[in-house]
């Protein structure tokens, strides 16, 4: 091998270190987890490992936060469900699956999502849970209720930002899906947010990103188990199962 063939070899092998560095400090922050409506939000307005990453890891992070009251262990989780179209519908399943959850509630604007939401806990627990479908806002009556522990969110990604916000300064526990927001000045707003609402368990979805296998094999890989990452190559078929 000749000598700029050989530095070329280097400096590509530099460049591959120092990428995979970025981004296992990237996926470092969406792991920590501590991190619309409208384009810009107006100043109107102003949690473990899930379950199959679904909705069941808030039951599962709360009854080991100190949020969550220990007295409390042995009460059924009380969980309303905030949008449940494709992706809400998938995580109300994976929730209906678990003991120790009630569905006490479905707030969805499309009367048909909303509808068949309300069949499915019906079969599943032999209960119709309230419905709330008269506005885009109604879900903030949610945040009001001392029979709601907390809440799941699957709306689309332009009312995250707003809801997130609202559900942290109401001190609702909550799982949302990804995107955290779609503008920086709203992830700014629920960053201060959750740092003056600490006791709020705030779960976000990261496409398996908060999967343990995965937070297994980044904490290896700082800790030297493999020696330098200096190239990675991977491929899929399913894009959706957990590697």
């Amino acid at each position: 091998m000749s000598v700029g063939t050989t530095r070329r070899v280097d400096r590509a092998r530099h460049r591959t270190r120092t990428s995979a560095a970025r981004r296992i400090e990237s996926f470092d922050c969406e792991f920590d987890g501590d991190f619309r409506r409208r384009s810009l939000m107006s100043d109107e307005v102003t949690r473990r490992d899930f379950l199959k990453f679904g909705s069941a890891g808030l039951a599962l992070g709360l009854a080991g936060s100190t949020a969550w009251p220990q007295d409390a262990a042995a009460k059924p989780l009380r969980c309303a469900f905030v949008g449940v179209g494709g992706r809400g519908t998938g995580l109300l399943k994976t929730t209906l699956e678990l003991q120790g959850v009630d569905i006490v509630a479905v707030c969805d604007v499309n009367a048909d999502n909303l509808e068949r939401a309300l069949g499915l806990v019906e079969k599943a627990k032999g209960k119709r849970p309230d419905a709330l479908g008269q506005g885009p806002y109604q879900y903030r009556e949610l945040l009001r209720r001392d029979d709601v522990d907390c809440l799941v969110v699957g709306t689309p990604c332009n009312w995250h930002g707003i809801m997130y916000l609202d559900a942290l300064k109401a001190n609702k526990h909550f799982y949302g899906e990804k995107p955290m927001a779609i503008t920086v000045k709203e992830i700014k707003l629920i960053h201060e947010a959750r740092q003056q609402h600490p006791n709020v368990v705030a779960q976000f979805g990261f496409q398996w990103g908060a999967n343990r296998a995965r937070a297994d094999a980044i904490r290896r890989v700082h800790e030297g188990a493999i020696g330098d990452l200096v190239e990675g190559r991977f491929f899929r078929h399913n894009s959706w199962s957990s590697l």
